[in-house]
């Protein structure tokens, strides 16, 4: 499953510069939920070796974790912003 899964952000990072910056990051955030949201330190978190940017494995492992993982405590699970709770 993992391999299946990170086909997708592997072909996300491919097309872009080779980092993701946090603006890059909020923008799909963003589409996805229709609205701007808070993503609070959620950058910062995924952003393991502090350089203002996502490099490959910072992008593609949180990714992973937030579609395939089972860690409620790991950054990806708010990859694409803040958790709701389901109704």
């Amino acid at each position: 499953m993992r391999e299946v899964v990170a086909e997708t952000p592997e072909t996300v990072f491919d097309t872009v510069d080779g980092r993701i910056s946090s603006a890059e990051h909020r923008r799909p955030v963003d589409t996805w939920h229709r609205e701007s949201v808070d993503l609070g330190d959620v950058f910062d978190r995924l952003d393991r070796d502090g350089g203002g940017h996502l490099g490959r494995t910072e992008f593609t492992e949180p990714w992973i974790h937030s579609w395939a993982g089972d860690d409620p405590s790991e950054p990806g699970n708010r990859l694409r912003g803040p958790v709701r709770p389901r109704l």
